[in-house]
């Protein structure tokens, strides 16, 4: 949805787009919305880096720094300051970073409740004269079927008043709604990396909102159909099973959890490349052995390692440093 709404070729010649900016810090295996499922760890890498960069923009801009090896205008004196003020000050800080980036402004959604308390409002008084037949009017007992009808006879013959729901006119900011998504996606990310079910399901619930917003269908279903398991469909002891396990951990470890669903995927992977091994004899017997018992090997193998005290190659990657990439980023934003 980010390279969706937001990585766009037209764009390369506005300053501070993430198409111009993959080319000021070349990103080469950045290619756009096409790529992302194939490449997701480059393209999420590259939307954390600008994230960031836009943060640091801000820092300097409320600091009044030029560039990155300026000094800040005003900052306070850590060493005389405990752990807990220390904490404070970042906090503090952060805040105003997001006021700044515009993510802090949710004055709207006051406006939306108000919207809804009213048509809630509406409806009840229209549920009041709803029948098994249609709709009988409390002061002249007149029938209708259908509910518009019955609205505009409402406000004809007996001048009621429904509420229309209108929203303030606010200027559209493009750097505050990529903030809103990119620290949605990571947060999000996060969330299935720690196995924590109740920030994936909050966050599912924001990303039905973008996914519905642009025409994302299959991905809106599939996250309907996950919180309409967790919310109304199943048990509570089902429910919250359900919550909790939606990733698995294949390294152990904290951090390491991956979504069930890249679970089936890279099973899926290993039994295809077991199977090519098999050339032009592989069948669906065969396809089914290799199935079967997939599974069974990695736990041998598993148990002889830890009964041999072998050491288990490292998965993890290095540690990249993007601290240039940022700076760059920054500078060209501020």
């Amino acid at each position: 949805s980010v390279y969706q709404e937001f990585y766009k070729e037209e764009s390369s010649s506005d300053g501070g787009s993430l198409y111009q900016l993959r080319n000021l810090i070349n990103r080469r295996n950045v290619s756009g919305a096409e790529q992302v499922t194939k490449d997701f760890r480059s393209h999420m890498n590259f939307v954390v880096d600008a994230m960031s960069g836009y943060v640091v923009a801000a820092f300097m801009s409320l600091h009044s720094m030029n560039d990155m090896d300026d000094k800040p205008g005003s900052f306070p004196l850590f060493s005389l300051m405990n752990e807990n003020q220390k904490t404070d000050w970042l906090y503090d800080q952060a805040d105003l970073v997001m006021d700044v980036l515009g993510v802090k402004d949710t004055a709207y959604i006051d406006e939306l409740n108000e919207n809804i308390k009213q048509l809630d409002i509406d409806c009840n008084k229209l549920c009041e004269m709803k029948s098994a037949t249609g709709f009988q009017c409390a002061l002249c007992d007149k029938h209708y079927v259908t509910e518009g009808h019955f609205r505009n006879h409402l406000k004809k013959k007996h001048q009621w008043q429904f509420h229309e729901s209108t929203l303030t006119k606010r200027s559209d900011s493009v750097v505050s709604s990529f903030i809103r998504m990119a620290l949605l996606l990571v947060d999000s990310c996060d969330a299935y990396r720690m196995g924590d079910g109740e920030r994936c399901l909050r966050n599912a619930k924001f990303e039905w909102m973008y996914a519905g917003a642009l025409g994302h269908t299959k991905y809106k279903l599939w996250l309907w159909r996950y919180i309409a398991y967790i919310v109304a469909i199943l048990s509570p002891k089902e429910s919250f099973e359900y919550k909790w396990n939606i990733c698995q951990n294949l390294m152990g470890g904290v951090d390491q959890n991956i979504p069930n669903d890249n679970c089936v995927e890279l099973q899926i992977k290993k039994i295809k490349s077991q199977l090519n091994t098999q050339g032009s004899n592989k069948s669906f017997n065969s396809a089914k052995v290799v199935t079967m018992s997939t599974q069974v090997i990695d736990n041998m193998k598993q148990k002889l390692m830890q009964v041999n005290n072998t050491v288990r190659a490292g998965r993890k990657r290095p540690q990249v440093d993007k601290s240039v990439d940022i700076g760059r980023i920054a500078e060209c934003v501020l």
